[in-house]
């Protein structure tokens, strides 16, 4: 469906796209082969990348 995303950046108000991405991921079965972010939002991008954003979020 989609093979790339890319999060916006925005300081503390990109955290929401966490939480989106964790409920929307697995019920989309997204597997995006790129993910990218600006500021904030690669910071997002790269805990996502984790596939541990709440461990990373602790």
């Amino acid at each position: 469906m989609f093979d790339q995303v890319v999060f916006a950046g925005g300081g503390n108000r990109c955290w929401w796209q966490a939480g989106f991405w964790d409920i929307v991921r697995p019920e989309l079965n997204l597997r995006p082969r790129i993910i990218a972010g600006i500021s904030a939002g690669a910071a997002t991008a790269c805990m996502l990348y984790t596939n541990e954003s709440r461990w990373v979020m602790d």
